[in-house]
């Protein structure tokens, strides 16, 4: 069910109804159980605040399947500026840990849509964060990402986070991520 029929169901249910529709009960009197609801329109904004990212990350790890593709939903078409936000990366780096690797697939897909950017990505104070717990949570999707770091080695190794980037490289790619690394390091590779 896309985000936008869930949101759309869940406006035209009764308040006491929306619980329920969560998997939570009232009765259990837990004060996050209505967490999503208060969350739902506004998860881009909170991700950018101090605090809001810390709201917005527990309701992504307290969420279920269907209600965390939802809060995700919110966050697609903002990577890029989550990846370089203070706050809001914590929130993508949540998304990441969190979710099944193909509800990431949108993260992905808007660092490759920008062509270079993984490459600026992996020197980012931030957005080394990002590469890294994708190339750990997300081996099947990401072999693009680390096409494009592969690309720069010698840069990237030289940046105090790219150095992060290609150790987190080494330890999750694939043995011809490794092999690639280990030529490039050693010169070998013209």
């Amino acid at each position: 069910m896309s985000p936008a029929i869930v949101r759309a169901e869940r406006a035209a249910q009764p308040k006491e109804e929306l619980p329920r529709l969560l998997g939570s009960r009232p009765e259990q009197n837990d004060p996050h159980c209505c967490r999503e609801i208060s969350l739902a329109g506004r998860v881009w904004e909170l991700s950018q605040d101090s605090k809001g990212c810390r709201e917005v990350q527990l309701a992504i790890e307290e969420a279920s399947d269907d209600v965390r593709r939802g809060l995700l939903a919110e966050i697609a078409g903002h990577v890029l500026d989550a990846m370089r936000c203070p706050h809001a990366n914590h929130v993508l780096q949540k998304c990441i840990t969190c979710s099944r690797p193909q509800d990431c697939q949108f993260i992905v897909d808007e660092i490759m849509a920008c062509n270079g950017f993984v490459e600026l990505a992996a020197r980012h104070k931030y957005g080394c964060r990002i590469i890294q717990r994708l190339l750990e949570r997300c081996p099947l999707q990401v072999e693009r990402i680390a096409a494009a770091i592969l690309s720069d080695v010698s840069g990237i190794a030289r940046h105090p986070y790219g150095n992060y980037v290609l150790q987190n490289l080494l330890e999750h790619g694939t043995p011809a991520h490794r092999h690639r690394l280990a030529e490039d390091s050693s010169g070998r590779r013209s």
